[in-house]
């Protein structure tokens, strides 16, 4: 059983430690094209478990979970915190740089 994505991206996470980037995992954000599992519909926007595996184009999760991209999926580098508020709101990577955007500029005024 299988999880059919389209627009995929790959999310590297990372945190940050003692000034220090410390990797965390690599996920799926994509959309259901089609699911043989019947846990989402189409069109539905999905966030996966850690990637344990990668063939092409297909990974498989920790979770034990299988998706396929239809193309070659984005690469995107965020925060924990990104990744949080991604995963909890369910955003998509654009929607996080639009938010990154917002609080660079904010920070940017509060500065000068």
């Amino acid at each position: 059983m299988k999880t059919f994505l389209k627009s995929a991206t790959i999310l590297s996470v990372n945190d940050y430690q003692n000034n220090e980037k410390v990797f965390l995992g690599k996920f799926i954000f994509g959309i259901v094209a089609k699911d043989e599992t019947n846990r989402f519909s189409a069109d539905q926007r999905v966030i996966t478990s850690t990637i344990k595996s990668q063939d092409q184009s297909e990974y498989i999760t920790k979770s034990g979970n299988t998706y396929f991209t239809s193309d070659e999926p984005k690469k995107f580098d965020i925060s924990f915190v990104e990744y949080v508020v991604m995963r909890h709101r369910l955003h998509s990577p654009d929607e996080i740089l639009e938010m990154r955007q917002t609080l660079k500029l904010t920070d940017d005024r509060i500065m000068h």
